[in-house]
């Protein structure tokens, strides 16, 4: 990892950085924020992340072969979801970009996107090209709710809802729940896939929190730089 402080480093820097990060890396980051993190075993964590990458990656092959359409307004109508944008102020301490409803909604907060293009116009035409444009931020987030609409769609079988984890176990009787986190990594993967990009679409979790908060964008950043160094060291 470079020497250069965290603090010191530009947005355009820290993408750069980011896109080179492994997509197992980026899994064990999305665990690391699930509050089911410490019942997984360490040696299961590559496996799962595997399976939920794949996963995410086979539901966005099916949504393109079904639709036959590769954009996400095309996709949109296929599916009758409703989107809508919506002006919800967003702060510091709660931002949230895009969520889903069932059974066939997803929001979209415009905030985000307005505050991410205004900064986007502030850097230098060589800077503003290392970085998502807003149409590809905005796809990237419909893209990943979209996968939880298909989580929902095919909940008996899909890997992300069939993977559990028990959580407890008296005589006869167990309790067992899902893993948040690979829901999480497998929309990502399906996110990817879907708007064709080449890089792990949770650099967003750096890259919008920057136009709110830069000291919350450098500790996430600085997390994540952690568990890829980790990793080179094991």
């Amino acid at each position: 990892m470079e020497n250069t402080a965290f603090g010191s480093l530009t947005l355009p820097q820290m993408v750069v950085s980011l896109q080179k990060v492994s997509d197992e890396c980026w899994g064990l980051y999305l665990l690391s924020r699930d509050m089911l993190c410490d019942r997984i075993p360490p040696d299961r964590k590559p496996e799962m992340i595997k399976k939920s990458i794949s996963c995410g990656d086979e539901y966005a092959r099916r949504t393109l072969m079904e639709t036959g359409r590769h954009t996400a307004d095309n996709i949109q109508k296929f599916y009758r979801i409703k989107v809508n944008f919506i002006n919800k102020l967003q702060t510091n301490k709660q931002m949230v970009f895009a969520n889903f409803t069932s059974p066939n909604e997803i929001t979209i907060m415009k905030q985000p996107l307005e505050k991410y293009e205004k900064f986007l116009s502030s850097l230098s035409n060589s800077d503003a090209a290392t970085l998502p444009t807003v149409t590809e931020v905005r796809d990237l987030l419909f893209g990943h709710e979209l996968y939880h609409y298909m989580e929902e769609r095919y909940q008996d079988e899909i890997y992300t809802r069939t993977e559990k984890i028990r959580l407890w176990k008296l005589l006869c009787f167990k309790n067992e729940s899902p893993i948040r986190a690979l829901g999480e990594i497998a929309a990502m993967a399906f996110a990817r896939t879907l708007t064709q990009i080449s890089y792990f679409p949770a650099l967003l979790d750096v890259l919008l929190p920057f136009c709110y908060n830069t000291n919350y964008a450098f500790r996430i950043y600085k997390d994540i730089m952690a568990i890829r160094l980790n990793q080179k060291d094991n």
